[in-house]
């Protein structure tokens, strides 16, 4: 399986950054890019990469909008703090 170099770069990305949403890996890699053009490129290769079996769509464990999946290379630890997250911030 051969990937191009965006994909390499995006995979990076995720293994630098696990469980942030598309909208900030785009922000992330294409700093010079608008998020209305750079938001669907990063979602079309984490589509590709998804079917290759390399990456996957899980609950943001922390930070993140909430209801947003995060991604995270496949079989890659989730990053969490002990406690919940309460109104008022973070219970221990």
């Amino acid at each position: 399986m051969k990937l191009t170099y965006p994909q390499r770069r995006l995979l990076r990305a995720i293994e630098q950054n696990p469980g942030r949403s598309r909208a900030e890996l785009a922000k992330h890699l294409y700093l010079e890019m608008s998020p209305v053009y750079s938001t669907p490129k990063v979602s079309k290769m984490v589509k590709k990469l998804e079917s290759l079996g390399l990456v996957e769509l899980d609950v943001i464990r922390e930070g993140g909008r909430f209801g947003v999946p995060g991604v995270y290379l496949v079989g890659q630890k989730r990053p969490e703090q002990p406690g919940y997250l309460g109104v008022f911030g973070r219970v221990i």
